[in-house]
C-alpha cells in the first residue's frame, strides 16, 4: 500500500465521519441551536475535504507518483 493509498483512505474516513457529524447534529438541533451551527460548519468542513482530496489526486498524477 502506498503513501498516496493510505492518505487517500484517510481522507475518505475523514470525509465520511464529517458528513456522519453534519447530519447528525442538523438532525438533532432542536435540542440545541448550536448544533445547527455545528452540522453546517461540519458540512462546509467535508466539502472541504473533498476539495482538498480532488487538489491531492491531480497533483500526485501531475508528479507522477501513484
Amino acid at each position: 500500500m502506498t503513501l498516496r493509498t493510505i492518505h487517500l483512505v484517510f481522507i475518505l474516513c475523514a470525509i465520511v465521519m464529517a458528513d456522519m457529524l453534519g447530519a447528525w447534529a442538523i438532525y438533532y438541533h432542536a435540542d440545541a441551536p448550536y448544533y445547527l451551527w455545528l452540522g453546517i460548519v461540519t458540512l462546509l468542513a467535508g466539502l472541504g475535504l473533498c476539495a482538498y482530496a480532488i487538489f491531492f489526486t491531480r497533483k500526485m498524477d501531475l508528479v507522477g507518483v501513484g
